[in-house]
Formats: C-alpha cells, structure tokens, sequence
C-alpha cells in the first residue's frame, strides 16, 4: 500500500475529526474513534478484486486469497501447459484461475511493519 494513500486518508479524517484537547491530555474516546477509523479504513482499502485477465496483479508476491472455499495464502504466476495464464498458486502448489478468486490483499498490506525493516 503506498504511503501517499494513506497520507490522504490521514489528512481527510483529520479534516472531520476533532478531538478535545483538555487540561494537557487528549480525549481517549476521540483517539479510541480514530483507531478504529484507521483499522476499518486498512480493512476496506487493503483488500482487491481481479480483472479477467490480472494485468494489475504483482506477480510473485505473498498474498491472502479469498476463493470460493475459504481462505488461502499463495501467489499470483503464470500457470497453464499449452495455454498460459495468470493464475493463482498455493502455498501447496494448487493452481487457482482469476475466476476462482473473489478477493485477495498482498501480505505486506496487511502484516505489521516492525522498526528495522523486521516483519
């Protein structure tokens, strides 16, 4: 996810929020409301739906899929034999056409940042 997208969401709260400062500390209701804001805003933005062929798609990157019978972690690669494609690929090596994909959101998206580089 890009910093300048985040940015402009920060900066768009930050024009309907406003929370009370009093006595030198801040509201905890406030700071609560603009936690959750924050952790529903990811939620909605991280997640994406494919195109027919996947030409937005990263290749060879982590990511959670959300296919027809739950959940799996895995990449986007070219699959196919005779007729190659993008498809999704499993952790175990299934193979998944975009079809099949419902939604997905890259790993790096939705895993902490530690300080360090660390995740």
């Amino acid at each position: 996810m890009k910093k300048e997208l985040i940015e402009n969401a920060a900066n768009s709260y930050a024009g309907i929020a406003r929370p009370s400062f009093v006595n030198g500390e801040f509201d905890r209701n406030a700071i609560a409301d603009a936690f959750e804001y924050g952790a529903q805003w990811l939620i909605n933005n991280a997640w994406r739906e494919t195109s027919p062929h996947g030409e937005e798609l990263k290749r060879n990157v982590h990511v959670i899929a959300r296919i027809k019978r739950g959940f799996c972690i895995g990449r986007f690669d070219v699959v196919g034999y005779f007729h190659e494609y993008i498809g999704f690929i499993t952790q175990s090596g299934i193979e998944f056409p975009l079809s099949d994909i419902l939604e997905y959101a890259y790993l790096d998206d939705i895993t902490p940042k530690r300080k360090g580089g660390a995740q």
